[in-house]
């Protein structure tokens, strides 16, 4: 699966820096930096896995180039707006049982747009068949069905959303919006 992924990206992988949501071991972050991402964010929220992230950096010689969060991804998407760090390439592989309830494509993709350089892409791993809301801020260009998995590309600027599918400024991250549990790792 990230053959192709990666494969279907091209040259995008290398157009700026990466964001790896839900990074677990960190590979798909990891290997968008190998292919020429300039630097790389990893936003893992289990403290277990985190340390495997860490030491999966260290060893390939990219923790310099990395920063890692160790919060939920709802409170490194809002910590990253206000920060105004924006990222060419989003990969998000969410656990499939969120993917599944429906809401988690919509509001990810929502909450992206803040995250995005122009142009930039966001790829969602989801189920196959999981329902996906038309239109909105991100629109899906492209979707790859492999077994049980697709992947959806949704790129900023593919198309101008109406004024009402925009989000708003109600929607934007706020200051102080922190889940109070959450904590940077450095």
């Amino acid at each position: 699966m990230r053959q192709v992924l990666f494969d279907i990206l091209g040259d995008r992988a290398r157009a700026g820096p990466v964001l790896d949501l839900y990074a677990g071991s960190g590979a798909l972050g990891i290997e968008a930096m190998s292919r020429g991402a300039p630097s790389g964010v990893f936003v893992e929220s289990a403290r277990r896995v985190l340390a495997v992230l860490e030491g999966n950096l260290e060893m390939l010689g990219a923790r310099e180039r990395a920063r890692v969060l160790g919060l939920s991804v709802r409170g490194a998407l809002t910590r990253l707006a206000e920060e105004s760090v924006r990222f060419a390439l989003v990969l998000a592989d969410p656990p499939y049982s969120d993917a599944v309830a429906g809401a988690l494509p919509a509001w990810l993709r929502e909450a992206c747009f803040f995250v995005l350089t122009e142009g930039g892409v966001l790829v969602l791993e989801v189920p196959a068949g999981t329902p996906q809301a038309l239109g909105g801020v991100l629109p899906c260009t492209r979707v790859r069905t492999m077994g049980e998995t697709e992947l959806w590309f949704h790129e900023r600027g593919a198309g101008v959303p109406s004024a009402e599918a925009r989000p708003s400024e109600v929607t934007r991250p706020s200051q102080g919006a922190w889940p109070s549990e959450a904590e940077e790792v450095e």
